[in-house]
């Protein structure tokens, strides 16, 4: 799947997890296989307290596809 640790945190609501690898120095922007990067995982489980941890640090907003839109 090539999930990241941030990835797997973001799906999982764990904020706290997020701040610490963020504090880690982890890329907060790389993607998984097919091609999601933890914020869209965090948007899909519905996590706010991920959602607003990520854009606070500037990740990049965006869809997966087009038609998402």
């Amino acid at each position: 799947s090539g999930d990241t640790a941030a990835i797997v945190a973001a799906r999982n609501g764990r904020s706290e997890t997020l701040e610490l690898l963020y504090r880690k120095g982890v890329d907060l922007e790389k993607r998984n296989k097919d091609g999601k990067r933890p914020l869209h995982e965090a948007a899909s489980a519905g996590s706010l307290e991920c959602v607003q941890f990520l854009i606070s640090k500037g990740v990049e907003i965006d869809c997966l596809k087009r038609a998402d839109w």
